[in-house]
């Protein structure tokens, strides 16, 4: 019997040492077989990019910037803002966020400041499902090991106030986490005394617990076990904690929880209501109404369509590289993998040598293109099959914090502790018409210098009645006063029965006919201007062709975008030669807002005029913040020949107390 037993215990150790080989066989073939295999970009042919970075110590990073760009895309837009709190879109596509003050800014898509408004402090942003904006922001302490009291300011989708609170004993909320507005006015917020609910006037409605558990380090740093509050509506509040997934109603009470520590704070909850975790291990479902847990064959019928959230696409997810467990391999801890939705591994993805790699956040588009950041300061993008779309590479030796938000247009919002916050999106060409944006469902696009656009939008925008004859593919355009007949592939075309040329022929492409923009706006008596800055035609009267010169500039002062201004200058004036020292000696360390702008403009020729400007000014040095308002300063503009119309003087100077 010994000798039986001691056969048995060799037979077991074999067959643990071969079961052993053949799982790291498995593990290492897994990993062969997925090995970076996607285009690369050429990381020597870079676009320039215009603004300056400064470390912690204020000096300026030379040459520390890089954007590895093939030319399909641009920066959009920046704010410098030192350091940030979290950036949050709500559903009509408004971006908000805060600067290093306590400023919180509301800007549009195209980055254009709709408002902003100064708090106490630095804080973290929340967008209510009813749209109601709140900003929670630290009150001062004497001590770092006194309470942390804050103040949450409620506000309408303009910035107006519709109630202030203090909430005690509050907690870090890091990117917003931790922080809900529901579809009632109710605000969800966790604290070290509980899930707490306050209604829209800041009158507690509840209070939960038995959920947040509190660690304490030796540091005296406090860490809280709730990683996100998800709202799907008041009756049905998700809490995402480290060990267990909540449901809460509208008393706070749990409906409904299950044991889990695979979920994070990237749960997805699809329109169906079904939460899905994807975390590259395995993926479940769960019915949020009772918190069931769907079996596979549950799945299978459910046919609930798309997981969408903020690191997956319909046709998969990203997820982080743990895949590798040898803490010494070069691409331990290093890119993203991508996933499909049945957990299987599509492709790995390494970052080229001697960058860190090591991701800081990860988002995915509709599209199924990828973003990540990473601790060194670099922003990646790829496409769905792993391709490198592009970099930017910073390459920090330090860990540089950082966000990131896919916006409802497509953009990648960036939001970096060094860098600010910075938007990226394909390269396209706008037409401004009339103060306003045409929306085209094919781009336009410049066709050896000719800015080709679809006829229709514009057509439609100029007031004029369309007609297509599909026969002779003659597009037509008519009012009270004028008359445009032209045809596909011909540069002739009659102007109120005259026969006139155009620079180029309209033509079909993808299933749009074009013409140029140029000949049709100056037919029409419309200025036109090229912004090549922003890539947007503008099309209007002097009165706003000026007015939009003015926006730009001011908007180019609190974006400390110093190229965008030069651009506005009128290349022979001496303020040209003199205001680029002027704007590189007050926005080095200086952040200046400008609100309540009126322009009133003055026409004195067809190449002359002026426009009185009033304003109220904020700016911040350092810490201090300074402020004047009613200011008045009187811009002169000069016409340009072929460049429309320049800044050339103004009556004082606007960056100066």
């Amino acid at each position: 019997m010994p000798k039986i037993n001691k056969l048995l215990r060799v037979f077991l150790c074999f067959c643990a040492v071969v079961n052993l080989f053949v799982l790291n066989f498995i593990q290492v073939s897994a990993l062969e077989s997925n090995i970076y295999h996607g285009k690369r970009l050429d990381y020597k042919k870079t676009t320039p990019i215009d603004f300056k970075i400064y470390d912690y110590y204020w000096h300026e990073i030379k040459n520390g910037l890089k954007f590895v760009n093939p030319g399909l895309y641009d920066i959009k837009w920046r704010y410098e803002t030192n350091t940030s709190s979290n950036v949050i879109e709500d559903a009509e596509g408004t971006i908000y966020f805060m600067n290093i003050v306590g400023t919180l800014f509301a800007v549009d898509p195209k980055g254009e400041k709709l408002w902003n408004r100064k708090f106490e402090s630095l804080g973290d942003i929340s967008v209510s499902l009813d749209g109601r904006v709140y900003a929670v922001c630290p009150l001062e302490r004497n001590d770092t090991n006194d309470p942390l009291n804050v103040s949450v300011h409620v506000m309408n989708k303009n910035g107006n106030d519709i109630c202030n609170y203090m909430v005690k004993n509050a907690l870090d909320y890091y990117r917003g986490s931790g922080l809900a507005g529901d579809d009632k006015g109710n605000f969800i917020i966790s604290t070290e005394d509980g899930i707490c609910s306050y209604d829209e006037k800041g009158k507690l409605n509840w209070i939960n617990t038995d959920i947040v558990k509190i660690k304490v380090l030796p540091s005296s740093l406090k860490f809280s076990n709730v990683y996100d509050i998800k709202i799907i509506d008041s009756e049905n509040i998700i809490i995402v904690t480290d060990k267990k997934l909540y449901s809460l109603d509208s008393q706070g009470r749990v409906r409904w929880s299950i044991n889990s520590d695979d979920f994070g704070r990237d749960i997805a909850i699809n329109n169906q209501r079904y939460i899905h975790n994807r975390n590259g291990k395995n993926s479940e479902v769960i019915d949020s109404k009772d918190g069931h847990i769907l079996t596979t064959v549950e799945e299978a019928k459910l046919n609930s369509g798309n997981y969408i959230s903020r690191n997956s696409w319909n046709g998969g997810y990203y997820y982080y590289n743990t895949l590798i467990k040898d803490t010494k391999d070069k691409n331990y801890d290093s890119g993203i993998v991508s996933y499909d939705n049945n957990d299987k591994i599509k492709w790995i993805y390494n970052p080229p040598n001697g960058y860190k790699g090591h991701p800081d956040d990860i988002v995915a588009d509709t599209s199924g293109n990828v973003y990540f950041s990473d601790f060194a300061g670099n922003l990646y993008s790829l496409d769905k099959n792993g391709n490198e779309r592009f970099m930017v590479i910073r390459n920090n030796p330090e860990d540089i914090p950082s966000d990131l938000m896919v916006t409802k247009k497509g953009d990648i919002v960036w939001n970096s502790s060094e860098i600010g916050v910075l938007c990226i999106g394909a390269s396209a060409i706008s037409v401004l018409m009339n103060n306003e944006e045409v929306n085209f469902d094919n781009p336009p696009f410049i066709d050896n210098g000719t800015t080709m656009v679809p006829f229709r939008p514009v057509f439609e925008k100029l007031g004029l009645t369309i007609g297509w004859d599909s026969n002779t593919k003659t597009i037509s355009g008519s009012n009270n006063d004028l008359s445009i007949k032209m045809q596909i592939g011909s540069k002739s075309c009659i102007i109120n029965g005259i026969e006139s040329q155009l620079v180029r022929a309209p033509k079909i492409q993808n299933g749009s006919s074009y013409v140029p923009l140029r000949f049709i706006s100056e037919t029409t008596h419309k200025e036109v201007s090229w912004d090549g800055r922003n890539k947007i035609v503008v099309i209007g009267s002097a009165e706003e062709q000026i007015n939009y010169i003015v926006n730009q500039f001011f908007c180019g002062i609190q974006k400390k975008d110093i190229k965008g201004i030069l651009s506005l200058l009128n290349s022979n004036s001496e303020i040209h030669e003199s205001y680029k020292e002027t704007l590189e000696e007050h926005l080095f360390k200086n952040t200046f807002v400008f609100n309540n702008i009126k322009v009133k403009t003055n026409l004195i020729s067809d190449s002359k005029a002026t426009a009185e400007i009033t304003y109220n000014l904020m700016a911040t040095e350092g810490f201090d913040v300074l402020s004047k308002e009613n200011v008045n300063v009187v811009i002169n503009f000069d016409k340009e020949a072929g460049n429309g119309w320049k800044i050339s003087g103004m009556s004082q100077e606007i960056l100066t107390f």
